[in-house]
């Protein structure tokens, strides 16, 4: 059986390395032209990948062959497509519905893997591992770390995860266990929740919870997480369908945001109640004074994305930040440009003389 496990990963050639220190490649099979990732790994649990060949799970990687020769262990596995969580979380500006969505995404993979019988810990969960499809899908790679859960294990033999997102029984403080995996989402949700354009003090608790120390005092499983997630998912859905027709500086409902909103629009106000034009007296200065007015409310509007407005520019969805702002700038000149055609025809209309 290994000869002919060995005899199908020969047929996978490299076509370029991804990560020589890791020993990952991009290979092609020299018959089909398939495209997958090769991996040579020292670490490793080789009934994870069996069991993972044998039944895939959504959302990971297919595992397509694998053969094990010299304590290291070959796998060929289905290559993904996407951009790294990590990547994005640099990037910034996430909004919380992005961050819900892909929590709640991989809650599910996780579940399916902690269901298994005996349930698969993964043991390596950061941003570095979640590929993010063009859709927003989520991919769960590397289960190099992962193994197989025993009940009766006080702890692990194999002390192995990233610094910073492995969980206190990692290092020797006891078994790994599903639980393991609920804190890492833990520390996962808090460093999306710093690169967030809000501020989400349900995810924070929810956060907290994952990550005590205790693991006794963590969610008892990802389907607790995911319930939890998906209940504060509404609430927030609620409160965003409320506040979204609020004006810009309102709608985050963070109190520091209102109040500089507020003076903003006071400003504005003041300005155009102070605005005089020569020969414009009664109704025709009340129309200049308005039209000043609005001039300001649009350049709010354009700049804080207001109703998606943005969108009806192409140029404003660019990642290159310095096209975006251009991007933005023509975008309020041509609304300004149209506003101040719509305010001489209709000046024209009433108050020709």
């Amino acid at each position: 059986m290994d000869i002919l496990h060995r005899l199908t990963v020969s047929y996978y050639k490299t076509v370029t390395p991804i990560s020589e220190d890791h020993k990952v490649y991009l290979v092609r099979h020299e018959q089909t032209g398939a495209i997958c990732i090769k991996k040579i790994l020292n670490v490793y649990r080789t009934d994870v990948y069996a069991r993972l060949m044998e039944h895939p799970i959504s959302g990971t990687p297919r595992i397509i062959d694998y053969y094990e020769s010299d304590n290291t262990l070959t796998v060929i596995e289905e290559y993904i497509q996407g951009q790294s969580l990590d990547k994005v979380i640099q990037a910034g500006n996430l909004s919380s519905s992005f961050l819900f969505k892909t929590l709640l995404e991989l809650c599910s993979i996780l579940n399916d893997l902690h269901t298994m019988e005996p349930p698969i810990i993964h043991r390596d969960i950061k941003p570095s591992n979640i590929i993010l499809s063009e859709e927003g899908h989520v991919t769960l790679l590397d289960f190099n770390a992962a193994k197989t859960f025993d009940p009766s294990e006080s702890r692990d033999t194999v002390l192995i995860g990233t610094e910073g997102y492995a969980a206190p029984e990692q290092y020797g403080f006891g078994a790994s266990s599903p639980k393991t995996d609920i804190y890492s989402v833990g520390v996962l949700i808090q460093e999306m929740l710093s690169s967030c354009a809000e501020e989400d003090r349900n995810l924070a608790r929810i956060a907290d919870r994952c990550m005590n120390l205790d693991p006794s005092n963590r969610y008892a499983s990802v389907t607790e997480l995911q319930k939890d997630l998906e209940s504060a998912a509404c609430g927030k859905q609620a409160i965003s369908s409320k506040r979204k027709y609020l004006p810009p500086g309102f709608r985050t409902g963070k109190p520091w945001k209102m109040i500089l909103a507020l003076i903003g629009y006071l400003f504005l106000t003041l300005i155009s109640l102070a605005t005089t034009v020569e020969n414009a007296t009664g109704i025709k200065l009340a129309y200049y004074r308005i039209d000043m007015f609005l001039t300001g409310l649009i350049t709010i509007a354009v700049w804080t994305d207001y109703g998606n407005i943005q969108m009806l520019m192409p140029l404003c969805r660019q990642k290159n930040l310095i096209i975006k702002l251009f991007g933005i700038l023509l975008l309020n000149a041509l609304l300004l440009l149209a506003e101040m055609i719509l305010f001489l025809l209709v000046g024209a209309l009433f108050f020709s003389t």
